[in-house]
């Protein structure tokens, strides 16, 4: 018997009442959203992603207590009034922090209140407790001014995600922080890693199977898929707790024994997150059969990937390799593994890492979030690529996409909160959602004077429209690509051009055609002066390759016109 070595990180299980958020779509009850920080659980030196809401500080103060009472709708006002009394008597820093957040966003039905939210943020810092740091950061910045300068800074050399995301768009832009692109990156790595790590199914594979069409199959297998795509969504949770990850599993053996075999990828994939021993080794590998899992990519892959992990992996990689191969012509996952197994040369394929970019950006543009950490990396190295912080930015921008904070942000965008939107901005996720007049001087004018005009920040295409075409574009809309490159400026439209020139296009010459139009667009730019320094060098070099391809075209016609002249004397 073939005993398997599995190299897969088993996945933190959690069950924090924030995560109720994104299960829960009732517009007219949303759950408060989570501080999100990366911390080190239970003293561990892997590091994660939890919530600050529910850290338990003080041992006479049950946090996930009061937070599951409300999430639950259980009589919100009176353990609003109780979160009060332990805030306002007893001193309790985590209480006054829930408090501030249910008020500055509204939650659980509560009026939206920020000059009271900011002084339960300020109650916080008042008994020593640095978990409103951001918040206070996020009102010096809008709201009020009078914020002590060392709680801004302090926020800023902190793990709040928040606080990370929104440093590192100041970085990108030069609003109010020097502009440094590698500075700007350097933070948004750490995140990017942690948010990969957050998910068992990564979301990518997800959206593949919820995008099969079932109208075909017979009623046995639409039922089964329904069952099928509950489990899913259960073990696509960012951390899923164990209690629901027992119940993803219980749905997916009933399954399996059923003889649905789309359940062997993640029930395989639960057992390799569970404590592992002979039995269960071998459940997997029987489960992992070729007949079984034919047609699957996911479990295809991951059958590949424990076959060349095993002892005796090195005498099957040949075929396995060739699965590999076949896998990675089309499914994103697959040219990332190929990907890893080129750029260490591993299995006898070359190592090139060269060839290791061109894999991981085509898995990249796909959407698979861990090739965009990868070949991020290599931009940023310039290992096997010229080196382009700029590109590697946006690659990671795209990546955070991901973060569960935009998700959260936006239901509360769509019922109408500034917060929530002017947050998404200034930590570059893309809303749903526009809200109409926010682009009027004063955004917050009812509370005082802003410290900054929201003008300087917000993206340059606004309204629903543009925001849906700009969702849909980074989640590989060709035709909304195509929209943004034509709506975008010339900076903006190039870094899209980047993308739509490495997706495979029904009719290419259209891609061809845009690119036209956009390099006509840079040199209007460029004679009216309008561009960047950094992209003045590639117009000229545009304008003289234009000016030199016309010269030959011309001189080209010139010679034909003359050659039929000389013919035309020629004849009799």
């Amino acid at each position: 018997m073939c005993f398997l070595i599995f190299f897969f990180c088993n996945i933190w299980f959690s069950d924090s009442p924030w995560k109720d958020s994104l299960k829960r779509n009732d517009k007219n009850y949303l759950i408060v959203p989570p501080i999100l920080e990366i911390v080190h659980p239970f003293d561990n030196e892997t590091s994660v992603i939890d919530d600050l809401l529910s850290f338990n500080k003080n041992m006479n103060f049950t946090t996930t207590k009061y937070l599951k009472r409300l999430n639950k709708q259980k009589n919100p006002d009176k353990y609003i009034h109780k979160l009060k009394s332990r805030c306002l008597s007893q001193n309790i820093s985590q209480a006054c922090l829930i408090l501030g957040r249910i008020y500055e966003f509204g939650s659980y039905n509560q009026t939206e209140n920020l000059s009271l939210a900011y002084s339960y943020f300020l109650r916080v810092n008042e008994l020593n407790d640095s978990s409103a740091n951001s918040e206070l950061s996020f009102f010096h910045r809008h709201i009020y001014k009078n914020v002590p300068k060392s709680i801004v800074e302090a926020d800023f050399s902190s793990n709040n995600v928040e606080s990370i995301l929104t440093s590192s768009f100041q970085y990108e832009t030069g609003f109010l922080r020097p502009k440094s692109c590698p500075t700007a990156t350097k933070s948004l790595l750490a995140i990017s890693k942690h948010l990969i790590d957050m998910y068992m199914i990564q979301p990518l594979i997800l959206d593949y199977i919820l995008d099969e069409d079932v109208s075909t199959k017979d009623e046995n297998f639409t039922i089964f898929f329904k069952r099928y795509v509950k489990a899913l969504k259960i073990l696509s949770l960012p951390y899923p707790s164990q209690k629901h990850v027992k119940k993803a599993k219980y749905i997916l053996k009933t399954l399996y024994k059923q003889g649905f075999n789309r359940s062997v990828y993640p029930l395989s994939l639960i057992y390799m997150n569970s404590k592992l021993n002979n039995k269960t080794r071998n459940k997997i590998f029987t489960m992992l059969d070729p007949k079984t899992i034919k047609n699957d990519p996911a479990a295809t892959l991951l059958a590949s990937d424990i076959f060349l992990s095993s002892t005796n992996g090195v005498f099957r990689s040949n075929h396995v390799l060739l699965d590999l191969k076949y896998l990675s012509g089309w499914y994103p996952p697959a040219m990332k593994k190929l990907g890893d197994f080129t750029y260490l040369g591993y299995y006898g394929i070359p190592r090139s890492a060269t060839n290791s970019y061109t894999l991981f950006s085509k898995s990249a543009i796909a959407g698979y979030c861990p090739s965009m950490l990868s070949a991020a990396s290599q931009l940023l190295g310039g290992d096997g690529v010229t080196e382009d912080c700029s590109e590697a930015l946006k690659m990671l921008r795209d990546l955070i996409e991901i973060c569960p904070l935009t998700e959260i942000y936006n239901k509360y965008v769509e019922k109408g909160s500034k917060v929530a939107l002017l947050k998404m901005i200034e930590m570059r996720l893309t809303p749903s959602f526009w809200i109409d007049g926010i682009n009027e001087k004063g955004l917050f004018s009812s509370v005082t004077d802003e410290m900054f005009k929201i003008e300087d920040i917000i993206p340059k295409i606004t309204g629903n429209e543009a925001l849906k075409r700009l969702c849909a574009a980074k989640n590989g809309d060709v035709s909304s690509i195509f929209w943004i490159v034509l709506k975008s400026d010339y900076h903006d439209a190039r870094q899209w051009m980047k993308r739509l020139n490495q997706m495979h296009l029904d009719i290419p010459f259209a891609s061809k055609v845009l690119e036209i139009v956009v390099n006509v667009k840079g040199v209007g730019k460029y004679l009216k002066g309008e561009v960047l320094n950094e992209e003045k060098d590639q117009i000229k070099c545009l304008i003289y390759s234009i000016f030199h391809n016309t010269i030959i075209i011309v001189l080209a016609m010139l010679l034909i016109f003359l050659l039929i002249i000389r013919l035309d004397m020629a004849l009799p």
